[in-house]
């Protein structure tokens, strides 16, 4: 499987690739800028995208948006160095299949997520949803029914 690695920072970079080296045979290949990753879009037999959103100021979801553009059904999985609500959801929201920190890919199944989801690309299915989505969904929705217990007048 072809994966592109959008990523600006080596060390992650070689992160990554530990990781995927554990879980299956990936070929991997790099995009460290908004114009490489479309060159290598454009180029063709891209399986699926690992995007780093740690990138300076808003960077990494706008290469995000710009990969959905370019293609609205290539897997792709949102990294950052730690896990942020606020930018899972947006990456979720902009076209991300899933979210993984950085800091948790030692046991974070990415290799199997990553295959899962080229697999559903290349046979058509629509993937279910994503463990952080799930999570994240169940997390959003513990937290606003706290809220809603706590704002009632007693």
């Amino acid at each position: 499987m072809k994966v592109l690695v959008v990523d600006n920072s080596l060390e992650d970079t070689k992160l990554i690739q530990e990781d995927l080296k554990r879980g299956g045979k990936f070929n991997l290949v790099r995009g460290i800028s908004l114009q490489t990753t479309l060159r290598h879009l454009s180029a063709g037999n891209i399986d699926g995208v690992l995007l780093n959103l740690s990138f300076p100021g808003s960077l990494g979801l706008e290469i995000l948006v710009q990969v959905h553009k370019f293609d609205v059904t290539i897997p792709i999985i949102a990294l950052a160095r730690f896990f942020e609500e606020s930018e899972c959801l947006k990456a979720l929201k902009l076209g991300a299949q899933d979210y993984f920190p950085l800091t948790i890919l030692d046991s974070s199944g990415l290799a199997k997520t990553l295959f899962y989801l080229c697999e559903c690309h290349r046979f058509g299915i629509v993937p279910k949803k994503s463990y952080f989505a799930t999570k994240l969904e169940r997390t959003s929705q513990v937290v606003r029914g706290a809220e809603r217990r706590l704002s009632r007048p007693k």
